[in-house]
């Protein structure tokens, strides 16, 4: 069985924000989010983004970014629930935290791939302008949707 991704869920929260974008560890698997997201009348009615994170978005590789594209459609059809945005982050490859098969693995889909990695280092592929900007732009929409105009005085 293959273990699903991890993916982030930003709910707009819009109080809170992200102190440090490499210390996020709110990670969830996509069969934890599908109940969740089952409640699509609240989510939709509401600035929602989802990010993906995979290996698939570190490249440029079609089939790999219509997998992801696939991934959120097959989320959005699942559950009803249709982000407001969504981001996919490359993540990393932890070769420190992986089992010997795992270690393998990873190594031989990145040389198919056309990269050579070594299992004793651990590669963090992540843009984190990227995210961060997404974020950025994410929360100012929220936050721009949501404002009410104030009475004004007469």
């Amino acid at each position: 069985m293959t273990r699903p991704n991890p993916i982030y869920l930003i709910l707009p929260d819009l109080r809170w924000r992200f102190s440090s974008l490499r210390s996020m560890s709110a990670t969830i698997n996509i069969h934890s989010l599908k109940p969740f997201a089952k409640n699509h009348d609240a989510l939709n009615a509401m600035p929602s983004a989802f990010i993906s994170v995979s290996l698939s978005a570190a490249g440029d590789n079609p089939t790999d970014l219509a997998g992801l594209r696939d991934c959120v459609k097959g989320l959005e059809r699942d559950t009803l629930w249709h982000p407001g945005a969504v981001h996919h982050a490359a993540g990393a490859m932890l070769f420190s935290a992986y089992s010997l098969f795992t270690k393998l693995a990873i190594k031989f889909i990145a040389r198919r791939r056309g990269t050579i990695v070594k299992t004793s280092e651990d590669y963090d592929l992540t843009d984190y302008a990227a995210l961060e900007m997404f974020i950025d732009r994410f929360v100012a929409r929220a936050i721009s949707s949501t404002r009410k105009p104030l009475a004004v005085a007469q």
